[in-house]
């Protein structure tokens, strides 16, 4: 059998010059809790980064805006028009959006991969039920981003 990736690393300092003993060292000392919580921490974490969070807190944008109509009362905004500013709750339905789109999909896959093994199984019923909400979410997707960029973007979908 050939040599293993450690000794080719070490070949210049180990052939006959050193002794390297073989250790055996854990990866890690932390103790990881169970799956669920890790995937919520995850989940939680990529909500906050990709939602815009530090953009907002650093140039202090608000939750939801608001703009004065033609009649001179104030119009609620949630979608700031453009690439140069949001607001905060935008930033949250956005990328909600986008991850509960990918998260359909990964139900549907998970279906695919396992619906012969157990089919009254409770999770293949929940990610089969979730997997079906996919086209509603593509089109959330699509309506969002057409709230951000009208112009760059025509759709069939109500303003």
């Amino acid at each position: 059998m050939g040599k293993s990736f450690k000794d080719i690393i070490l070949a210049p300092f180990a052939e006959d010059r050193f002794f390297v003993p073989e250790l055996e060292i854990p990866i890690s000392t932390i103790k990881i809790p169970s799956m669920t919580i890790c995937m919520l921490i995850v989940f939680s974490s990529f909500m906050v980064i990709s939602a815009g969070t530090i953009f907002c807190w650093v140039h202090n944008s608000p939750f939801i805006g608001g703009q004065y109509d033609q009649n001179g009362k104030i119009r609620t905004l949630v979608f700031s028009e453009g690439m140069s500013w949001q607001f905060g709750a935008e930033g949250f339905l956005a990328s909600m959006v986008y991850v509960m789109t990918a998260f359909s999909f990964l139900a549907s896959y998970y279906v695919f991969k396992h619906q012969n093994d157990n089919p009254n199984d409770p999770t293949i019923i929940a990610a089969k039920v979730f997997g079906y909400t996919s086209p509603v979410w593509i089109i959330l997707m699509i309506m969002t981003f057409r709230s951000k960029l009208r112009q760059y973007f025509p759709t069939p979908f109500p303003q």
